[in-house]
């Protein structure tokens, strides 16, 4: 497996990384990290990635709201979600990356802290079963451009976004689903090639599907 790398002065949580620093016991590379308390301390980059370590221990002793460790949150679904969240946005190594992270999409640094991400998702009705989903699909995980959607409004909700982009070629502007009817080819395949794939629009329209 490709080792996990970081560039110094990456922030994750209340660290901030300086340099590599060895391996730990199990032999996972360690990086060196500056907390804001002052403190130095060594973490693994699986750690640092997954957001399972913010502090060199100071966040454990003092934050008595910190949910981590006094109320065992880490075991609520809400937990799961802010990983997978900060993992699409930061973990190169992350199979979903290439259409987060890769093409700009991060995560506020108000939301490092998973406390505040859990506030705000019990604030705005979270229900267990829910999906969170960007109001601007081009726009960060922030509280000001998410919601929580159920499976199937957030698929009608993409379906939506994507017949209603409007793409020009060939001196014309229409939508994906406008170019996908004159050329014979679904809205979704097209998005694909030129959002997630990133095609130029015009071999995008002009080449043909693969059987």
């Amino acid at each position: 497996m490709k080792a996990l790398e970081f560039s110094q002065g990456e922030r994750y949580g209340l660290l901030t990384v300086l340099q590599r620093a060895g391996h730990d016991k199990w032999g996972s590379i360690t990086w060196k990290c500056l907390c804001d308390c002052g403190n130095l301390t060594e973490v693994a980059g699986g750690h640092l990635r997954r957001g399972s370590v913010i502090s060199c221990g100071c966040r454990k002793r003092t934050d008595k709201n910190n949910p981590n460790y006094k109320h065992g949150l880490h075991r609520h679904p809400l937990y799961t979600v802010w990983q997978g969240v900060r993992q699409r946005c930061n973990d190169k190594n992350a199979i979903n990356y290439v259409n987060y992270g890769g093409r700009g999409i991060t995560i506020c640094s108000e939301w490092d802290n998973f406390q505040a991400f859990y506030d705000w998702a019990i604030a705005n009705n979270y229900k267990k079963g829910l999906t969170i989903e960007r109001i601007n699909n081009d726009g960060p995980y922030a509280p000001w451009n998410c919601r929580w959607a159920t499976r199937k409004e957030q698929s009608r909700n993409m379906r939506q976004r994507r017949n209603s982009c409007w793409i020009t070629a060939f001196g014309k502007t229409q939508t994906l689903s406008e170019w996908g009817k004159e050329i014979g080819m679904r809205p979704t395949s097209l998005w694909l090639r030129i959002f997630q794939y990133h095609w130029p629009v015009e071999r995008a329209l002009t080449e043909p599907l693969r059987t």
